[in-house]
């Protein structure tokens, strides 16, 4: 009976060199074994090659908010070129002569119609009378006048009451006075003029 039992245990140990066993009661041939290995190393490398996909995330032009920040700042900045341009052509225009009822360089100027010309060499079309002039634009205070502003103020001369001029913003503004004087600047706190102003006005 012991001779028997060893018997078979061999014949089983050695049917076990043979194979390779994978799980209890399963056996597989060697000449598989590196097929099942390249499938596991597959599977296994697959899994591992999956990326979870992050979430999209939003770009921002930064351009456009730089931009979208400024929006304010630049149309000030647009309003004091303006202003400066308009500073700009009634100096190129000192020393031509006052003219009652003159609009142009060429017939020399009143105060009024130095500003329309002013103005309308910058695209801007005003009235050619003072009383017109109080009309335009909106009210500035004294203390933000700035440059292209006009200045209306109060005068007493041969029945004329009203007298403009232009504010270059440093203090002074650019007029066509009176009969035998020329195109001029002059400073707003002069005596003559520092508390004759009646209104600033802004047209842009």
């Amino acid at each position: 009976m012991k001779h028997r039992f060893q018997r078979t245990m061999d014949n089983h140990c050695s049917q076990d060199s043979n194979s390779v066993l994978l799980q209890p009661n399963i056996t597989i041939h060697p000449a598989v074994v590196p097929v099942v290995i390249m499938l596991l190393l597959l599977v296994t490398g697959g899994c591992a090659s999956k990326q979870v996909p992050s979430p999209k995330s939003r770009t921002y032009d930064s351009a456009k908010i730089v931009s979208a920040t400024k929006v304010g700042r630049t149309s000030k900045v647009n309003r004091s070129s303006k202003g400066s341009r308009v500073v700009s052509t009634a100096r190129s225009l000192l020393g031509i002569p006052y003219r009652w009822g003159g609009r142009s360089p060429e017939t020399g100027f009143d105060c009024s119609g130095f500003i329309w010309y002013v103005y309308n060499r910058n695209g801007i079309n005003l009235p050619r009378s003072t009383s017109g002039l109080l009309t335009v634009g909106r009210p500035v205070g004294k203390s933000s006048i700035r440059a292209g502003d006009i200045l209306l103020y109060k005068v007493s001369k041969k029945g004329k009451s009203l007298h403009a001029a232009i504010a270059t913003g440093s203090g002074t503004f650019v007029h066509s006075p009176s009969s035998g004087k020329t195109v001029c600047e002059v400073s707003m706190s002069g005596p003559y003029w520092r508390g004759r102003l009646i209104e600033a006005r802004r047209v842009f």
